[in-house]
């Protein structure tokens, strides 16, 4: 069971990573290619005013985007309200369109058509990717407010732009090479370029930002191995250390803090008759309705995926003091 939910782990991470590359490319790649339903004599700039974009877009990542997050929310909102209302629009003009909500349609299509319906899938998961930054966010945002959020905004417009695009096929056919842009009005086509534009850099930020929190350095030099903060008050002789390790390398804490000056520990430290401390954490059944029983269940047997946290940091088991206490999940 460890070995199972350890792949199922790793591979995991290995999709969001994969996601991580191809997802900004295509993404704004989508965006920028409304362009040519605006001017057909704009379609050769495509690809480059793309490549412009994404290599800005990996490179502030080391600057981070806290200043312009601020405008995520508002843009995102813009966003959907405004492909819902095209929608809407579409959806007046063919409301027979209405009855793809049943799911008759789909299955009828899967087994009917399946050498062609197969295929289609590809486009079908293209209509939810994105939706694994949701799990990023709610660790920022938490449940109830990712919850509001789809249910009373993005599945919506989404629901909405798709119906409405449907709608537009309906009436013309050869509205089929881009039906998102086309349903928008003549004049609110470039405005609809440029917001799709940033809504797309959006998501891939989102998308990078899980990706790069999840992977970090391959290797740390020993010049910044250590960081050392005396907590504000230098003469108690309680000075906190934090080691870094790239996910490369085997962490080694008493070598690690063999690095430190003994002028930041107000004095040299005595490695080897040092004493380590280490808390465990045990995860039992509770009663509490906190989640389903199946995922309590899948939540502890993860738990024990850990290895022994003494023999992982190479500390010495004779003078290595283990502590625990036991949460009810």
């Amino acid at each position: 069971m460890t070995a199972v939910l350890a792949g199922l782990g790793v591979f995991g991470a290995a999709l969001v990573f994969g996601d991580s590359v191809i997802a900004p490319a295509i993404s704004v790649l989508s965006a920028v290619e409304g362009l040519k339903v605006v001017q057909p004599g704009l379609e050769e700039l495509i690809v480059p005013i793309t490549a412009v974009i994404i290599v800005g877009l990996f490179s502030v990542q080391r600057r981070g985007t806290a200043a312009v997050g601020r405008l995520f929310g508002p843009v995102m909102f813009v966003w959907f309200v405004s492909i819902g209302a095209c929608g809407v629009a579409g959806i007046a003009r063919h409301p027979e369109i209405l009855r793809a909500l049943s799911t008759t349609y789909a299955l009828n299509f899967m087994f009917g058509h399946f050498g062609i319906a197969f295929f289609a899938l590809t486009a079908v998961v293209l209509a939810v990717t994105g939706a694994e930054a949701l799990y990023a966010d709610m660790g920022h945002f938490g449940r109830p407010a990712i919850t509001r959020g789809w249910l009373l905004l993005v599945l919506p417009a989404c629901v909405l732009s798709y119906l409405g695009q449907g709608a537009l096929l309906l009436g013309d056919q050869g509205a089929v090479g881009s039906p998102f842009f086309l349903l928008a009005p003549g004049w609110a086509r470039l405005p609809m370029v440029l917001l799709a534009t940033a809504a797309t850099v959006i998501d891939s930020q989102a998308v990078i930002t899980g990706a790069y929190s999840a992977l970090p350095v391959p290797r740390v030099p020993d010049t910044e191995r250590t960081e050392v903060d005396r907590r504000g008050y230098a003469e108690d002789g309680i000075v906190l250390v934090t080691v870094y390790f790239g996910y490369m390398e085997t962490p080694n804490i008493p070598d690690a803090l063999r690095l430190l000056d003994p002028a930041d520990t107000e004095g040299p430290i005595a490695i080897e008759d040092a004493s380590y401390f280490l808390s465990k954490i045990e995860l039992a059944m509770g009663t509490a309705p906190t989640m389903a029983t199946w995922r309590k269940r899948l939540f502890i047997a993860a738990s024990y995926i850990t290895g022994d946290a003494a023999e992982y940091f190479r500390l010495p088991g004779e003078r290595t003091v283990i502590m625990g206490s036991r949460i009810d999940v």
